[in-house]
This record gives C-alpha cells, structure tokens and sequence, in this order.
C-alpha cells in the first residue's frame, strides 16, 4: 500500500513523523520519514540526480529497526 504520497511505501510513524519540506536557507527539501520516533535515525542519500524514491524497496525492511529519512 501507498501512504502519503504516490511513491512513499510505509505509513508514517506518526502524524509528527512527517516533514514534507525542510527549509534549509532558500532551499526546501521534500523528506519522507518513516519507523519509530525512537529508533536510530537512517539517513538515505541517492547519488547525484537521484531521487528519495530510489530507496522504495529498502524502505518497508529498514524502518522495522530504523527511523528512515530520504529527501528529494
């Protein structure tokens, strides 16, 4: 099943779990973050031109043991 948007795989934790935007200076990051407020934070990072949908498939077996974030 899909949850938020088209791509992302696994509900999120939690309504407060989610940032759609990150402002960092005059940019905005689009994340996703799912897994358990208190479990080891995972940051995933695609290489150059990649996306957050890349980790998709990864993202449902790592958020069992990690709070996952992947970012546009």
């Amino acid at each position: 099943a899909r949850h938020g948007s088209d791509w992302w795989p696994v509900a999120p934790a939690s309504k407060n779990s989610r940032m759609p935007l990150v402002t960092i200076g005059d940019a905005e990051l689009h994340t996703e973050i799912a897994g358990a407020d208190d479990a080891p934070p995972l940051l995933l990072v695609a290489g150059l031109g990649g996306k957050g949908s890349f980790w998709n498939a990864q993202v449902p077996a790592l958020s069992r043991d990690f709070r996952v974030i992947t970012h546009d």
